[in-house]
C-alpha cells in the first residue's frame, strides 16, 4: 500500500522481527546521532566556531536521512504543527531572498535604506579607482542584493538553519513517548555534565573553558563556552528539560494531575505520597538543584531573572493540582541554589554586587542598553527590508552616537536585531513563531492527558520563557548549541498529538479511532517536511564548508606587523593564493583587503630593492628602516606635503616600470572589490585614504568615512586624524583625535607629540584634550615631568580647575578626589589629605579613594590615619598588591611612632 493510500490512523505492519529490529535499529541511531551533535556543539564552545558549525550542518544532514527512514518504517507518527513548520521556512526563504543578487531597481524601490548605505559609503562608479578586476553578478551595476554584506548573510543563514533543523527533528523524530523522554534525558544530563564542570571551574579558579585545552583566550567566559551569557542560557535550556522529567516523574506518580483527571477535586492526590522519596522524583530535582547552582554561578543576570520567572510560571500553573507541599519543595531548591551558588560565587565575583547592577541607575549607564539607541536608529533606517542576516555588526556602524571602545557584533536584544537585519517581514515571522509556540505548549501542558506530554509542556514553557526573556537582553540564541537545543525540545512540544475528546489518556501510539473522510496531502507530512529540510541543510555545508577553507587561507596569509618584513616570494605566493579565493568568493570583502595588502607589500619590496641597489651596502636595520619609510602612511605623507607637481615627479620616481604600475592599480582594484563587498569596513577606507593621493583622487571622503565608522575602534580613529594631521586638516584632525583621548590612552603621548609640532599650547589643551579632569590632571603631571611640555602646564591646571567646578559634572567625592590630586601635583600634601578624607566621607564605599588617602597619610608620617583607612578598605572587599604595601609600610613606622611617644610623655610630665 503506498503511503498516500494508507489512512493515517492504520498501523503499518511489519512483516518479520528482523524488520521491526531494523526500524528500531534506525530510531536508536537518529536519537544517538541527534544528542551526540547537541553534546559535542554544547562542549565544542557553543559550536561558535565555523569549522563546528559545518560539522553540526553534516552531523544535522545525517540526522534527516536516519530520521526519514524513522517515519517511513513507524507505524504512525503525527503529523507537525504545519503552520510553525511553514514559518521556519518562511524565514529561510527570506534570509535566502536577502542574499540573492536582484535588480538594481528593484532593490532600491523595496530596500531604500541599503541603497543609501551603498551610495554613501561606496565612491560613485566614474571614479578611477573602483574599477574592478573581474565583474560578476553579484557586485556588477545592474544587479545588487538586499543584504549590505551577502557573504556575511549567506554563513548567518547557514547558521540559522541549524535551528530550524532542530526544531523540524524535534517535532518529526522526538513524537514517541519513549522519544519525548529520551531526549529530555539527554539534554538535562548533558547540561548536569556541564553544570558539574562549571562549578569546578569556579570553586579552583580555572581559566579553562573546555577541560585540557591550555591554549584559551576569551574573556568573560562561562562553563564551555566563549561568553559567560551563552553559557548560562544553554544551562537554563537543560533546566526546563530537568524540569520537565520532574514534571514527568510527578504526573506518572499522580502527584501532577494537571489534565489527568483535572476536574475531580475529591482525587486524592497524595495518597502515594512515598514517591516523594522515589529514586526519579528525588533525581530529577537533583538535577535541577544541580544545574540551578551553576546557573548562580554564571553571573548572568538575565539568566537570573529569566530562569525564576519560568520556574514560578510553572510553579504557579500547577499551584491547584500540585498543592502545598510542592510549593514549599520548590521554595526549598530555590533557598539551596541561593546559598549554594552565593558560597562558591563569593570567593571571585560578589553576587550581591551583580544584584545591585539590576538598578535602575545601573541599567542606564549600562554600554549594552546605551547602545539600544543605536540599533533603534540602525532598524528604522533599514525598514522595510533590513540590513541582511549577520550584519548588524557593520550596519550599525554609521548610527552610533557615541564612541566606545567596544565593538557590538550583536544588538544584546534579539528583537532590536532581527529587526534591523531581517526588516518587518522578519520581526512578524518570529514574533508569530513566539505566541504559535507558546500556545502550543501551554495545551500540551494543561490538556494533555500523557505524562510524557505533560512534562514535555512543562519544559517547553520554561525553554521559551527562558529564551524569549534573554533575547530581550543578550543574544545567546544565536549559539548553535543553544540553538539546536531549544528547537528540539520546542519541537518535541509541537510534535505531541493531543485528543480533544475525554477518555483515557493518549499515548504516541494512539489517535483517533475514526480514520480521516479525506486522506491529507503528503506535502503536510513529517516525510515531506524532512525532505524539505534537507534543501537548505545541504546548502548550509556547502556555505560553511567554503567559509572554513576561506578562514584557512585568510590565516596563512594574516598580512605582517610593521616590524616584519616579507620575502617577494612570500607576498607573491599569498597573493596567488588570495587570488584563487577571490575567484571562488568574489564578495569576500577581508580577502580582498588583504590581496591589496600583499600586493602592497610585494610594491613596497620593488622600491626599497631599487634604492638598496643605488646603496654600496645596506644592513637588515636599514631595511627595516626602509619597509616602515614605504608603507601606505608613509607614501601619504610624502605626498601630503607636496604639491601638484611634486606629487606627479614622486610617482615617476617610486613607480617608474609598468609592472609596478600594473601591481598599484591592482591593489587599488582589489580595496575598490573589499568596499563593493562590504561598504563599512572602516580598515578598507583606510586604506583606500592612504593610497588615493597615488592616482591623483581626494583622499578626504575616504577619511571622512572612516571617521564616521570608527566609533568603536580608537585605533582606526587614532589614524583618521592622522591622516587629517597630515594633510593641514587641523579642525578635523582635532575633533577626531579628542574623540580618541575621550576613549583611550595608548596613543596619547604620540598625540600629544605631534601636536606641540604644530599647534599652539592653548589650542591643544582647550581643543585637543576632551573635558574630562582625570586626563587633564594626568597630563599636567605629564607636564611637569617633561621640560619640553613646560608651557602647557599653566592651561592645563586652568582648565582643570574650571572642569572640576562646572556645576552638574561631577559629584561631591569626584570634585573633592580631583582637587587632591591637583594639590599632590603643586607638593601641596596637607591640603590633598584634607581633600582626599572629605572623599572618603563623601564616597565611603570606594576603596580607590581610601587607599589614595592611607599612602597620602603615610607619607606625612600619619600611620594611624593609615592603619584606620587600610582597615576600612580591606573591609570593603579590597585586596590588592597597593593595599599589602601600605600595610607593611604601616609595621614600619610603628617603631618610629613608640619612640617618638615615648619621647613625647617624659616632656609632658615635666
Amino acid at each position: 500500500m503506498s503511503r498516500n493510500d494508507r489512512p493515517i490512523a492504520k498501523p503499518r505492519q511489519a512483516d518479520s522481527k528482523g524488520s521491526r529490529w531494523w526500524a528500531n535499529l534506525g530510531i536508536y541511531l537518529c536519537h544517538l546521532t541527534i544528542l551526540g551533535l547537541l553534546s559535542y556543539s554544547a562542549w565544542m564552545y557553543g559550536g561558535a566556531q565555523t569549522i563546528v558549525q559545518w560539522q553540526l550542518a553534516v552531523g544535522m544532514s545525517v540526522a534527516v536521512g536516519l530520521g526519514l527512514i524513522v517515519v517511513e518504517s513507524r507505524e504512525t507518527t503525527p503529523r507537525p504543527r504545519s503552520g510553525l513548520c511553514v514559518l521556519c521556512f518562511l524565514w529561510l526563504l527570506w534570509g535566502w531572498l536577502q542574499s540573492v543578487p536582484l535588480p538594481e531597481r528593484l532593490v532600491h524601490t523595496v530596500s531604500p535604506g541599503t541603497a543609501n548605505t551603498r551610495a554613501e559609503f561606496i565612491p560613485a562608479s566614474g571614479d578611477p579607482e573602483t574599477s574592478s578586476p573581474r565583474p560578476t553578478d553579484a557586485t556588477s551595476s545592474s544587479f545588487q542584493t538586499l543584504s549590505i554584506i551577502p557573504s556575511q548573510s549567506r554563513v548567518g543563514w547557514s547558521v540559522s538553519t541549524l535551528g530550524v533543523a532542530g526544531l523540524v527533528l524535534g517535532c518529526t523524530v522526538f513524537t514517541t513517548r519513549n522519544g519525548r523522554l529520551t531526549l529530555m534525558l539527554g539534554i538535562a544530563a548533558n547540561a548536569g555534565a556541564i553544570a558539574v564542570w562549571s562549578i569546578m571551574q569556579r570553586a579552583t579558579d580555572s581559566t579553562q573553558v573546555v577541560p585540557g585545552i591550555q591554549e584559551e583566550y576569551f574573556r568573560d567566559t562561562f562553563s564551555t563556552f566563549h561568553y559567560r551569557n551563552a553559557g548560562a542560557a544553554y544551562l537554563l535550556v537543560g533546566l526546563s528539560a530537568a524540569s520537565g522529567i520532574a514534571i514527568w516523574n510527578l504526573a506518572n506518580k499522580q502527584l501532577w494531575n494537571f489534565g489527568r483527571q483535572r476536574g475531580s477535586r475529591n482525587l486524592q492526590v497524595y495518597n502515594r505520597g512515598g514517591y516523594w522519596t522515589d529514586l526519579p522524583v528525588v533525581a530529577s530535582i537533583s538535577l535541577m538543584l544541580l544545574i540551578g547552582i551553576a546557573i548562580v554561578l554564571s553571573l548572568s543576570r538575565g539568566a537570573w531573572v529569566c530562569g525564576a520567572a519560568g520556574l514560578f510560571f510553572i510553579a504557579i500553573a500547577g499551584l491547584r493540582t500540585v498543592g502545598w507541599r510542592a510549593i514549599a519543595a520548590l521554595g526549598a531548591c530555590a533557598v539551596a541554589v541561593v546559598a549554594g551558588g552565593s558560597y562558591l560565587a563569593a570567593q571571585h565575583e560578589r553576587i550581591e554586587t551583580r544584584s545591585t547592577d539590576l538598578a535602575l541607575d545601573h541599567i542606564a549607564g549600562d554600554g549594552r542598553f546605551e547602545h539600544f539607541w543605536d540599533g533603534v536608529d540602525a532598524a528604522i533606517h533599514y525598514i522595510p527590508t533590513g540590513s541582511g542576516i549577520g550584519t548588524y555588526g557593520f550596519a550599525h556602524l554609521p548610527f552610533m552616537h557615541e564612541d566606545s571602545t567596544a565593538w557590538y557584533e550583536n544588538a544584546h536584544n534579539q528583537y532590536l536585531e532581527v529587526l534591523t537585519e531581517s526588516g518587518i517581514l522578519g520581526m512578524v515571522l518570529l514574533m508569530s513563531g513566539i505566541v504559535l509556540l507558546g500556545i502550543r505548549s501551554w495545551h500540551v501542558l494543561t490538556c494533555s492527558k500523557e505524562p510524557s506530554q505533560i512534562g514535555i509542556g512543562a519544559a517547553g514553557c520554561v525553554a521559551l520563557i527562558a529564551v524569549a526573556g534573554q533575547a530581550l537582553v543578550d543574544f545567546v540564541i544565536i549559539y548553535p548549541a543553544n540553538m539546536m537545543t531549544a528547537g528540539l525540545l520546542l519541537g518535541a512540544v509541537c510534535g505531541c498529538e493531543l485528543r480533544s475528546s475525554k477518555g483515557s489518556p493518549t499515548d504516541a501510539s494512539t489517535y483517533h479511532s475514526k480514520p480521516p473522510t479525506s486522506p491529507r496531502p503528503i506535502a503536510l507530512g513529517p516525510f515531506a517536511w524532512l525532505m524539505l529540510l534537507a534543501i537548505p541543510l545541504f546548502s548550509s555545508q556547502f556555505i560553511l564548508g567554503r567559509e572554513v577553507h576561506s578562514q584557512q587561507i585568510l590565516l596563512a596569509t594574516t598580512p605582517l606587523s610593521d616590524d616584519q618584513l616579507p620575502s617577494q616570494k612570500e607576498c607573491s605566493e599569498n597573493a596567488q593564493q588570495l587570488q584563487k579565493l577571490t575567484d571562488a568568493m568574489p564578495d569576500n570583502a577581508i580577502a580582498w583587503q588583504q590581496l591589496a595588502w600583499w600586493q602592497n607589500a610585494e610594491l613596497r619590496l620593488r622600491i626599497i630593492a631599487r634604492h638598496a641597489s643605488n646603496q654600496p651596502s645596506v644592513s637588515d636595520a636599514q631595511q627595516s628602516e626602509q619597509w616602515i619609510i614605504q608603507s601606505p602612511m608613509g607614501w601619504f605623507e610624502a605626498f601630503a606635503v607636496a604639491d601638484q607637481q611634486q606629487q606627479s615627479k614622486l610617482r615617476n620616481q617610486l613607480v617608474p616600470e609598468e609592472g609596478d604600475r600594473q601591481l598599484l592599480h591592482s591593489s587599488l582594484a582589489a580595496l575598490s572589490r573589499a568596499n563593493e563587498s562590504n561598504p563599512l569596513m572602516p580598515q578598507t577606507h583606510l586604506n583606500r585614504a592612504t593610497l588615493a593621493p597615488w592616482i591623483g583622487d581626494d583622499w578626504r571622503p575616504h577619511a571622512l568615512r572612516l571617521k564616521q565608522l570608527a566609533r568603536s575602534n580608537p585605533e582606526q580613529l587614532y589614524f583618521a586624524g592622522l591622516l587629517f594631521y597630515l594633510g593641514d586638516e587641523q579642525e578635523l584632525a582635532i575633533e577626531t583625535w579628542r574623540r580618541y583621548l575621550a576613549i583611550a590612552a595608548t596613543r596619547r603621548q604620540t598625540i600629544l607629540g605631534l601636536a606641540m609640532m604644530k599647534w599652539k599650547a592653548e589650542t591643544i589643551v582647550n581643543q585637543l584634550f576632551p573635558a574630562n579632569p582625570d586626563l587633564l590632571i594626568a597630563m599636567t603631571g605629564h607636564a611637569l615631568r617633561d621640560k619640553k611640555l613646560a608651557e602647557l602646564v599653566p592651561f592645563c591646571q586652568r582648565r582643570s580647575e574650571q572642569l572640576i567646578h562646572s556645576e552638574g559634572l561631577l559629584t561631591t567625592a569626584e570634585r573633592h578626589a580631583c582637587n587632591a590630586q591637583l594639590a599632590e601635583l603643586n607638593a601641596d600634601l596637607q591640603r590633598a589629605a584634607e581633600h582626599w578624607q572629605n572623599a572618603t566621607l563623601a564616597a565611603p564605599q570606594n576603596i580607590d579613594y581610601r587607599l589614595r588617602s592611607a599612602s597620602l597619610a603615610l607619607k606625612l608620617g600619619d600611620a594611624r590615619t593609615a592603619q584606620k583607612q587600610a582597615n576600612v578598605a580591606r573591609a570593603l572587599g579590597g585586596s590588592n598588591p597597593q593595599l599589602d604595601r601600605i600595610f607593611a609600610a604601616i609595621e614600619l613606622q610603628k617603631p618610629r611612632h613608640r619612640a617618638r611617644d615615648q619621647e613625647a610623655s617624659p616632656r609632658d610630665m615635666r
